[in-house]
């Protein structure tokens, strides 16, 4: 509904970009899914990528964006079903990947697998989520 709806357009001005959770790949191409749903109404981080593993000619290639401090945070929650932590160092890596994704929201979908501890470890990370329609929704356009 959230996507479909159309809610996001508000914080996406200016090119920001939408985050899904988890952040898309071959393995989890949810976030993928909503951007075709829309058109490709909006840029986001993650997704699909054929290329050279880490950028450089030569190497094998790679199916999937190169990962993130945050990707591989979020991955861990989702495989473990089990909240990390929050560090000040752990919030300054993600404050740093959304800030060069030009993030305007993180999207949870209420049920994505393990989504209670996914959106314990971001409250924790980014500060408190919003249920809208059938997401859980951080605004990270101040951050």
């Amino acid at each position: 509904k959230f996507i479909i709806a159309g809610e996001w357009r508000p914080y996406l001005a200016g090119g920001r970009t939408l985050v899904p959770v988890p952040l898309a790949d071959t393995n989890r191409p949810e976030g993928m899914r909503w951007a075709a749903a829309t058109n490709i109404g909006f840029g986001m981080p993650g997704g699909y990528f054929l290329g050279p593993a880490g950028g450089v000619d030569g190497q094998l290639g790679r199916f999937d964006a190169p990962p993130s401090r945050t990707s591989g945070l979020l991955n861990e929650v989702v495989a473990s079903g089990q909240p990390v932590v929050p560090t000040e160092e752990l919030r300054a890596a993600v404050r740093d990947d959304l800030l060069r994704w030009n993030a305007g929201i993180i999207v949870l979908p209420v049920d994505q697998l393990n989504a209670g501890p996914l959106r314990t470890t971001l409250d924790g990370l980014v500060g408190p989520s919003a249920q809208v329609n059938d997401v859980w929704m951080w605004d990270v356009r101040t951050i």
